[in-house]
């Protein structure tokens, strides 16, 4: 088997290696203090597509593949771990569900946004008392006539104060996993931000918490089939670590690539400190 990167994989890597080099690493540190979300960063990644990396051209994506995709997120972490984040959930949390699970007309309203980079997306699973055990959700969603009808909160959502869309997920039965997907425009009636986060990292990626107070939501904008929310949660996050292990192969390359710099240019007792065999 080749493991020999592809033309695409490698004009990826150095496409936006160079971005993150000349965009993001002068504004980093700026942007950590502050907290404040990197809506140039946004702006810049979503017009060099980087929001839909492997969402097929026709519905406004790159097209390319799940490799292009990870060394994507692995360079813009390298540069921010915030940016690598940001973009993550566009594609991952938010593309890759819309694909997998959307009709056409939903990937026509909502995928093409993302992938083109028009809309940032976010992605609203966890609550106050579900964490890793997602099907404890409170969240409920009523269906009344021609809408779904939202109420609960959302903890720990990326990207959410600034999302056009989420794809997020309620409680539609009386049984543990009766939950479902929904899609879910930012600016209905009934939506709020409750309060964002102070992290101790990845601070430029927001984090917020969310309501959902007797918000109406289109009854078109069920995700999927009814009551399998809880499997296309899961099956999403599976393919979302990927995201999350190139933004850790990123963070990591980053920090030995400082480390090693600093190493061969510090001096110590009459010598650089690369050449201690603790350093070594």
């Amino acid at each position: 088997m080749d493991f020999a990167p592809s033309e695409a994989q490698e004009i990826t890597r150095k496409s936006v290696r160079s971005f993150a080099e000349q965009e993001i690493v002068p504004q980093s540190r700026a942007f950590d203090e502050s907290q404040e979300f990197p809506h140039a960063w946004a702006k810049k990644m979503g017009e060099l597509g980087l929001f839909g990396v492997f969402v097929p051209e026709k519905y406004g994506g790159s097209g390319l593949d799940t490799v292009c995709y990870a060394i994507t997120i692995e360079e813009l972490s390298r540069g921010d771990a915030s940016a690598g984040v940001i973009a993550a959930v566009c594609n991952g949390l938010v593309c890759e569900p819309l694909l997998r699970y959307g009709t056409e007309e939903q990937k026509r309203k909502y995928l093409r946004p993302v992938a083109r980079g028009e809309w940032i997306g976010a992605y609203a699973l966890t609550e106050p008392g579900s964490g890793s055990d997602a099907a404890a959700m409170r969240t409920t969603a009523e269906l009344r006539g021609d809408h779904w009808v939202l109420n609960g909160t959302k903890s720990f959502a990326t990207n959410a104060s600034v999302a056009k869309v989420i794809i997020g997920y309620a409680r539609t039965g009386r049984q543990k996993h009766e939950i479902s997907a929904f899609i879910i425009p930012t600016d209905a009636d009934g939506f709020s931000v409750l309060k964002k986060e102070d992290k101790m990292g990845i601070r430029a990626s927001d984090t917020v918490s969310l309501g959902f107070d007797g918000m109406k939501i289109p009854k078109e904008n069920l995700l999927g089939e009814l009551h399998k929310g809880f499997n296309i949660a899961m099956a999403t996050l599976d393919g979302g670590r990927i995201g999350i292990a190139a933004q850790a192969l990123g963070i990591g390359q980053r920090a030995l690539d400082e480390s090693t710099k600093y190493a061969k240019e510090r001096e110590a007792f009459g010598q650089k400190i690369a050449d201690f065999q603790a350093i070594q």
